[in-house]
């Protein structure tokens, strides 16, 4: 009898034990889930110039996860705003200081990177997409860097002027190895700066809108041909 008794208790403390993990992972299952999202930041090289003088700002991301498969960079088509009555847009360089573009892997074989930058007034619309594979991106790409760096010219005075992502752009971008859309946050969004009297500015003239249709339809046709590589059955 007394083994018995022992052998009831045993079993009803499993069975206790046993509710308790399930009521634990029902309890997890039911909490938010936390998901990672790409960090993305305007770096301005100094937040005050006078006319004349230039201004660099680095548009940076972080957050990526490497160690996941297929959520290292592959595109991105961002427009950034600024005050076309204040600044004039010089000019865009892509990647990082010391890493390099890291949508421009070292790779055999891979298809160059190609991006661009077109202003219009008030806006700098810049994309760029990797002509890597999944795999280099994944191994090889680093958690964060500058995406690229623009340059304007300061053209009048001005206390306080905006320069950032037009964060409602119904055609804001951002694409992992897996050509998914990554989700994406702001930290920060834009700078302020200021711009005081100084030497007259040299005008720069802006592209005309025929070669932003151009180079809207390269990149179009440039990631209808990397979707196709990636999709490819093996």
């Amino acid at each position: 009898m007394h083994n018995v008794n022992y052998v009831k208790k045993r079993s009803l403390s499993r069975w206790h034990q046993a509710a308790l993990n399930v009521s634990f992972i029902l309890f997890s299952l039911l909490l938010p889930s936390t998901v990672s999202a790409a960090i993305l930041s305007v770096i301005p090289s100094t937040t005050s110039v006078t006319t004349g003088q230039s201004v660099l700002i680095d548009i940076g991301i972080s957050g990526l996860n490497g160690s996941t498969p297929g959520s290292a960079l592959a595109g991105f088509d961002f427009d950034i705003s600024f005050d076309s009555s204040v600044f004039a847009f010089s000019s865009a360089t892509f990647g990082d200081s010391t890493f390099g573009n890291q949508l421009d892997l070292p790779e055999a074989g891979a298809f160059p990177f190609f991006g661009d930058a077109i202003a219009s007034t008030g806006i700098v619309d810049i994309f760029g997409i990797s002509g890597n594979s999944q795999s280099v991106l994944d191994s090889l790409q680093e958690d964060s860097f500058r995406l690229f760096q623009l340059e304007f010219l300061a053209i009048a005075e001005s206390a306080s002027s905006n320069i950032g992502f037009v964060v409602n752009d119904p055609l804001f971008s951002l694409l992992n190895s897996n050509l998914d859309e990554v989700a994406s946050t702001f930290n920060p969004g834009q700078t302020t700066l200021s711009v005081t009297g100084g030497n007259p500015p040299t005008p720069i003239p802006e592209p005309s809108s025929s070669f932003l249709l151009v180079a809207l339809a390269l990149f179009a046709t440039r990631l209808f041909r990397e979707f196709r590589s990636f999709r490819r059955p093996k």
